[in-house]
């Protein structure tokens, strides 16, 4: 049995004034409540970081490595789509089991292509700028 109902039926059953008369059921709610939070907080820190990430190649990031530019706003794209893939997959899905499964999947098969193409655009820009010798010999300083 999933936790998600587990929970929510010792949650009625509080609600209506039942209480839980079993022990072991209540302590396993308890767990899995920490459990489901544990793990939320760990997904939210990782989608938080690829957003935060994607954003400051996407502001700034062209601009500290100026060879790169393109390469770097596109991979910025690339894991902004990443961290809203991986909170909705980890996060938003488990906190609302009951949502409309095809919006979901629409929305998440959206998230995830957007990821994929832009990850397979960057290697491609860095294989054809290695190839070409123009990515290092930006890097190449020359003695003045």
């Amino acid at each position: 049995m999933s936790a998600v109902p587990r929970i929510h039926r010792v949650l009625e059953g509080w609600s209506q004034g039942r209480g839980v008369r079993d022990d072991r059921a209540r302590w396993r709610a308890r767990w899995d409540v920490v459990g489901m939070t544990a793990r939320a907080l760990m997904a939210v820190g990782w989608a938080g970081v690829l957003v935060l990430l994607g954003l400051w190649a996407m502001l700034t990031g062209a601009e500290q490595a100026p060879a790169l530019g393109t390469a770097v706003r596109v991979a910025g794209w690339a894991a902004l789509a990443g961290g809203q893939f991986v909170f909705m997959v980890l996060v938003a899905d488990h906190f609302f089991p009951r949502a409309s499964r095809r919006v979901i999947v629409a929305i998440e098969a959206l998230a995830l292509v957007a990821f994929l193409v832009g990850l397979v655009a960057v290697l491609v820009q860095l294989a054809v700028w290695t190839s070409s010798g123009e990515l290092l010999g930006a890097f190449i300083v020359s003695p003045s």
